[in-house]
């Protein structure tokens, strides 16, 4: 287990630390075998064509599409059935009253995010109390063409865009843990404005 104690603030504690148990929680299969239907019917049309020659339209763009579709389908299959078990098996996620961690033990990479910017949580694939939970920043769309360079394409591992908290047991208790610890921040800033 990855030491947290070491990187908090003063007046930061721990809330909840752990690591996720690969192979438990919902694997996402079904929007990945959607993907892949489309990506077979975006191919298999304009390759019809072709191969029938009725071509009154342009297939090769369509073509392309479909194998982009087919290639991220099967890429994102592979990943969930067979690769994510070893790629997530020695992470460690802390939760404390100011921060969101993930340390990624095979790369000895720490990234963390402010409660305070994370409007958007998710919990995602549950099954048997275990799934996934994702904590993200929200880009307004007016925004949105301003600050994406900055925010997502540069991201910095002080104040991360976006975490992934990948099979971990009650993400729904947590998602909530993030929400009531966000809100206490938000309590407590709005006490400190008050003249």
């Amino acid at each position: 287990m990855y030491n947290f104690s070491k990187e908090l603030e003063s007046d930061e504690r721990i809330i909840w630390q752990g690591k996720p148990v690969p192979g438990l929680g919902g694997k996402n299969t079904a929007g990945i075998i959607i993907l892949i239907i489309f990506g077979l019917i975006f191919t298999g049309i304009p390759l019809a064509a072709i191969i029938i020659d009725n071509l009154n339209f342009s297939p090769i763009i369509v073509m392309l599409l479909g194998l982009f579709l087919l290639f991220l389908g099967i890429k994102e299959l592979i990943y969930q059935l067979f690769l994510k078990k070893g790629a997530i098996s020695d992470d460690y996620y802390c939760i404390t009253n100011k921060r969101v961690f993930k340390y990624e033990a095979k790369k000895d990479k720490l990234v963390y995010g402010y409660i305070i910017n994370y409007e958007d949580i998710e919990v995602n694939n549950v099954e048997n109390n275990y799934g996934d939970l994702i904590v993200s920043i929200k880009v307004e769309k007016t925004d949105y063409s301003k600050n994406i360079k900055n925010i997502f394409k540069y991201p910095s591992p002080t104040n991360m865009p976006l975490i992934m908290m990948e099979s971990i047991q009650d993400p729904n208790i947590l998602a909530k843990t993030i929400k009531d610890a966000r809100e206490q921040l938000l309590k407590e800033m709005e006490n400190n404005n008050k003249f």
